[in-house]
């Protein structure tokens, strides 16, 4: 039997089945855990959407079928990196359609969130002017999610 198309938006999809599918790369080096914040992005969803941060269940994804999952809605929200190319702004070339990718905050392969005036001083490396109070601060956690 041939898989049928919910017309339903993603966010209904999930509020039914009662967990949110993320698409996470599996980042791990031994015991060392390089996801945990692709992982606490997946949470701090599912706590908006539920109330709870472990209403989760982690797919792991990887550069060939990333898409395909997200876009067959294997996974609801994927958190991969990736490289950001004009094509890749056009057209996901896997399956052809159409992505906005939007601007990233990033650098170094770490991404900064939080006030856009602070990320872009962050990401200008300026220490001065406006951004002469600015602190960083990097947390962590030993997580074991990972199926």
């Amino acid at each position: 039997m041939a898989p049928t198309f919910d017309p339903r938006n993603t966010l209904a999809i999930v509020q039914d089945r009662g967990v949110l599918n993320c698409g996470i790369e599996d980042l791990r080096e031994g015991d060392i855990n390089l996801n945990e914040f692709n992982i606490d992005q997946c949470r701090a969803v599912a706590a908006t959407i539920f109330g709870d941060p472990t209403k989760i269940h982690l797919v792991i994804v990887d550069a060939n079928n990333k898409y395909e999952k997200l876009f067959g809605r294997k996974v609801d929200v994927l958190f991969a990196g990736d490289t950001f190319t004009l094509e890749k702004l056009i057209r996901e070339p896997t399956t052809g359609e159409p992505l906005s990718l939007g601007f990233p905050y990033y650098g170094a392969q770490v991404v900064y969130l939080g006030l856009e005036e602070y990320v872009k001083c962050v990401n200008e490396q300026k220490r001065y002017d406006e951004c002469e109070d600015l602190s960083m601060c990097r947390g962590h956690t030993r997580n074991t999610d990972l199926d």
